[in-house]
């Protein structure tokens, strides 16, 4: 199994190829909903790529507008 941080890694360098906005979105994994019970912490305004001022996904490799109560794969403190 591979470890969180290849996982990790393994969507960096696809988010990296991706072309187009949705399917970025699909690679990182963006939804309305916790993933799994007890990931609350893991929402997008928990992020440190999210900028609140104007609810946005700061991310490098991202960069979109996003809902603070949003989810993503590569959520990060």
């Amino acid at each position: 199994m591979q470890s969180l941080k290849e996982s990790n890694k393994t969507l960096v360098e696809r988010l990296r190829a991706a072309r187009e906005t949705m399917e970025k979105v699909a690679i990182v994994g963006l939804a309305r909903q916790p993933f799994a019970a007890g990931e609350a912490k893991e929402k997008c305004g928990n992020c440190s790529h999210f900028l609140p001022s104007h609810e946005f996904c700061d991310m490098p490799d991202l960069q979109l507008p996003v809902d603070k109560d949003w989810w993503c794969l590569l959520w990060r403190e």
